[in-house]
């Protein structure tokens, strides 16, 4: 997330500057969607985070912020309920694919 607020991740390019609308898919910790914010004034963000643990982190770091709205899904082609791994060390490591190797914790989330 540092790497993200420090612009060292997406780094801001010149020609775009009247961003009103963002969609932050899989916004984790919310640190995308903060660096937006930061950035582009008047800019609504739509943050989607299925996973309960990230989406809390997001919930936090946004919550002084109106103009990031957290929902409480994933995006897909169609409506579904969907197995999210998580990875035991990095919660923006967690994926709807199956890792290689067992003993993951899994969640149910909506997509």
């Amino acid at each position: 997330c540092g790497a993200i607020l420090e612009d060292r991740t997406y780094p801001l390019l010149p020609f775009v500057d009247d961003v009103k609308v963002a969609l932050d898919v899989g916004a984790n910790c919310g640190a995308m969607a903060v660096h937006l914010v930061r950035h582009y004034p008047g800019v609504t963000v739509h943050a989607f985070e299925p996973g309960a643990e990230a989406r809390s982190y997001l919930e936090r770091n946004t919550a002084d912020l109106p103009s990031v709205v957290v929902h409480p899904f994933g995006l897909a082609a169609a409506d579904a309920t969907a197995t999210l791994y998580l990875d035991a060390v990095d919660i923006g490591q967690a994926s709807v694919l199956p890792p290689t190797g067992g003993g993951h914790q899994t969640e149910q989330v909506e997509i």
